[in-house]
């Protein structure tokens, strides 16, 4: 089955009702243009990717991208979804995603991690079987991605979230708030964002 470009599909206007996801980013390219695939792809749902600036990717810097995005964006305290999207990486050696983690629930907004990068998210799109699990082995694999690109575009791989969350859910483990490696939380903001497009993607 030939998967949905965004080129091939033009963007409804959305209800007034419709679902708005402000969908926090610790990446600057593959990650936001992932999400904002799904941006008015039906009438109920509005997504609002944000992208590090300046390469400021921290958790800390993520909270306050977090922050002033809704406040630029949620003008009349509509209702709308929050996710913070970040890897373990190196983050959970120097110990700020506990930190993260407590401002997300101090803000009732949510937290999806994948451990240790967002590509084992995209991996599961494609394939039943987990990732690798050693960190060193995932930094080649995303190289691997990199020069590969056209397989993982933006412009269709999302056209395939429900097979990524069947797959990513069936490997699913985790320790306290934390994935295990070769894990992501990722599927649980997946599982919003499915209804509201299976129409258009089915």
């Amino acid at each position: 089955m030939p998967l949905l470009s965004r080129r091939d599909h033009k963007k409804k206007d959305p209800f007034r009702d419709a679902t708005l996801f402000i969908i926090v980013c610790e990446g600057s390219n593959r990650e936001p243009e992932y999400f904002e695939y799904f941006d008015r792809l039906s009438a109920r749902i509005k997504v609002k990717a944000v992208a590090n600036i300046d390469g400021k990717s921290s958790p800390k810097h993520m909270v306050n991208n977090a922050s002033v995005t809704v406040d630029q964006i949620v003008l009349d305290g509509g209702d709308y979804s929050l996710w913070i999207v970040i890897d373990t990486d190196h983050w959970i050696k120097q110990g700020h995603i506990p930190q993260l983690k407590k401002s997300c629930d101090e803000q009732n907004w949510n937290l999806a991690i994948s451990n240790p990068c967002f590509e084992v998210w995209l991996n599961f799109h494609l394939s039943s079987r987990q990732p690798e699990k050693s960190i060193e082995l995932c930094k080649t694999w995303k190289t691997f991605l990199d020069k590969h690109d056209t397989e993982f575009s933006h412009e269709t791989l999302p056209a395939l979230i429900e097979t990524a969350i069947i797959n990513s859910k069936k490997h699913f483990q985790q320790k306290g708030f934390l994935p295990e490696p070769g894990s992501t939380q990722v599927f649980k903001l997946a599982q919003q964002i499915w209804p509201l497009v299976e129409k258009v993607l089915k």
